[in-house]
């Protein structure tokens, strides 16, 4: 099949629900990461994938965005992303984002954030976002999905009024339109799952015509073409349906009759209607229900041969390329050329998430404040268990080696398991706008892995400063900001697992069972349940034994002198030295600075890994 399109056209692509709209909708727009045959031109000249994104924008059925951010910040946003340097936010870029505020009718609600808008302020914002860039070819994927008829029609009627007024090719798929709405279009596409159906309102008369003729069934048929073609595509497919049709009837003969009384003319519609024994199910869409009808039954294939006719012709009027699968536009073909990949550079890319990173942060202080309160608790409790516990007997040591490890652990454990959710929550608006090129996903990855390092050291001070305070460790405050340096370290390579973790299986279930396997055998060989010598090598591989050896040589580096328990036949250790050499642990700061080495090195491989797998989900999933 083929088709063309023109400057100015609001085309509608209509189907049953599982038709392929959203898929065709994708295939046309170039965006479809599978196998595709065929070819898309412009002004008939072929153009690539890059050539398409840089012409055409593609609005996704759903709002894709910062919840947090205002709708003015949302579009500074995607403004500065998609210009190479700031001085041009300042100029014409920031006079285009007002121009769009204005013509969308967003200016009432520029400064709310998005997530308390209502459904068709949101589908406003997402247009606005394509606007921007003014392409020449604009793709909607379901503009009235979720919106009453009110809202409904006017989406709609902005984008005619775009389409018009900028003299572009608009494409939209939609579901059940109202009469109002459908005048909206000039020209529709139904499909089915094995092909199209028909191309244009042509095809919508001429097939409801030649059923009508057939069922002997008398409507002004210009009055509702649509639902006279849907009532009457079906009737052909099933004329011996079972179940009750009332609503549907009713619906029709009301339209009909109102129309008729407003024009003075008398009809036999009345008298036709109780021979008509057509169902719809209880509870159903009536639109839906005749889009499945008539997409699901053969019965109506004898139409699409008068269809194929009409694409040819219109091909022929359009360009005399015999190329399946094309989009011909009225544009200016130098724009292809000129049409450069003016996207911000890469470090303005980073600073730009990071700086969106922060805003959205702050935004969600609450969510923070409930992390940071049930730290507090937990590090309370720890505190509470081991009051006032001192390095002065043999007693005592088995103590504090079970309060140092278990400070370490649950410290990890909360900061590495807080970013299993982040891929998950983020990875639609990370597909959308990596795959329209907003930013590399490089920058992307790396600004996630920068967000989390104050995390991790506000957490980790905070975490060990409480139970520093109440154990009363017996050295001095440079041991308290050597061990959280180090627990913060260990938890960033804690991290950089959890996002290698999640990027490999891209789910967050498969993710989270991965990492309690891993990290228990992560957690046997921190040193308190094994001793660390008979694992040399492997040993490194965890970081629960870098942060346990290091917070436990900046401990008992200070303690000269353990009283001896007498009477007691066991091995008596007199100082924080001979305690490390019971662990198996190094005796001086020397091996925590290299473990430190160790950790800087696992950290920078693991997220390098974590960023291919990543890169390579993504490219496999597709970015819509």
């Amino acid at each position: 099949a083929s088709g063309a399109i023109r400057s100015g056209d609001l085309v509608a692509v209509m189907g049953a629900s599982g038709a392929g709209k959203t898929t065709l909708l994708a295939a046309i727009s170039m965006r479809l990461v599978a196998e595709v045959h065929g070819n898309v031109l412009i002004n008939g000249l072929y153009v690539s994938q890059t050539q398409m994104k840089r012409l055409s924008g593609f609005v996704p059925q759903f709002e894709i965005a910062v919840q947090s951010l205002t709708v003015r910040e949302h579009l500074s946003f995607v403004v500065v992303f998609k210009v190479h340097t700031f001085s041009q936010l300042k100029g014409v870029q920031n006079h285009r984002m007002n121009q769009v505020i204005k013509e969308l009718q967003l200016d009432k609600c520029e400064d709310t954030r998005i997530s308390n808008l209502s459904g068709g302020e949101r589908k406003k914002v997402n247009l606005a976002g394509e606007l921007l860039t003014e392409p020449d070819i604009l793709f909607c994927d379901e503009p009235t999905t979720g919106l009453d008829s009110f809202s409904a029609l006017a989406v709609l009627k902005t984008l005619r009024k775009i389409a018009l007024k900028g003299r572009k090719a608009v494409i939209c798929t939609i579901h059940h339109p109202t009469s109002d709405a459908f005048q909206c279009f000039t020209d529709i596409v139904l499909v089915r799952k094995e092909a199209l159906v028909g191309i244009g309102f042509a095809f919508l008369l001429n097939a409801g015509l030649e059923l009508a003729e057939k069922l002997k069934i008398t409507m002004v048929l210009r009055s509702m073409p649509e639902s006279y073609h849907f009532l009457a595509s079906a009737l052909e497919a099933r004329p011996d349906a079972d179940v009750t049709m009332q609503l549907v009837r009713s619906k029709l003969m009301d339209e009909y009759h109102k129309r008729q009384e407003r024009s003075g003319k008398s009809s036999s519609a009345a008298k036709d209607y109780p021979v008509i024994h057509f169902p719809l199910p209880i509870n159903c869409n009536p639109a839906d229900h005749y889009f499945k009808l008539v997409c699901d039954y053969s019965q109506i294939d004898h139409v699409e041969n008068d269809h194929h006719l009409q694409q040819q012709q219109a091909l022929e009027r359009e360009t005399d390329s015999k190329t399946r699968y094309e989009i011909v536009r009225k544009c200016h073909m130098e724009n292809i050329g000129k049409k450069d990949n003016h996207h911000a550079c890469w470090p303005s890319q980073l600073q730009l998430l990071l700086r969106r990173g922060v805003i959205d942060s702050v935004r969600n202080i609450r969510q923070h404040v409930i992390v940071t309160l049930l730290f507090l608790i937990t590090s309370i409790t720890i505190s509470a268990l081991y009051f006032h516990v001192t390095p002065t007997s043999q007693t005592a040591i088995q103590d504090i080696r079970g309060a140092l490890f278990l400070m370490v652990c649950e410290l990890i454990y909360t900061i590495s398991y807080a970013v299993f959710y982040v891929f998950s929550y983020e990875m639609p608006l990370l597909r959308r706008e990596v795959g329209e090129q907003m930013y590399r996903l490089s920058a992307y990855y790396v600004h996630k892995a920068l967000l989390t390092v104050p995390k991790a050291i506000f957490h980790s001070y905070l975490f060990i400063g409480i139970i520093y305070g109440f154990v009363q460790f017996s050295t001095g405050f440079a041991t308290y900001v050597g061990m959280a340096a180090v627990c913060t370290v260990a938890s960033l390579l804690g991290v950089s697992y959890g996002y290698l973790f999640t990027c490999i299986t891209g789910s967050l279930e498969m993710s989270l069972e991965a990492a309690n396997l891993i990290f228990l055998l992560y957690n046997l060989l921190g040193g308190l349940y094994l001793n660390v010598v008979a694992f040399p090598v492997s040993k490194y591989l965890s970081f629960f034994f870098f942060a346990s050896e290091g917070v436990s040589i900046y401990y008992w580096q200070g303690v000269q002198n353990i009283t001896c328990d007498e009477g007691r036949n066991v091995t008596c250790l007199r100082n924080g030295e001979a305690v490390l050499q019971d662990y198996g642990y190094g005796t001086s700061l020397d091996t925590v600075y290299f473990n430190y080495l160790v950790m800087a090195a696992e950290i920078l491989v693991i997220h390098f890994a974590a960023y291919l797998c990543l890169r390579r989900f993504v490219r496999r999933v597709g970015f819509y």
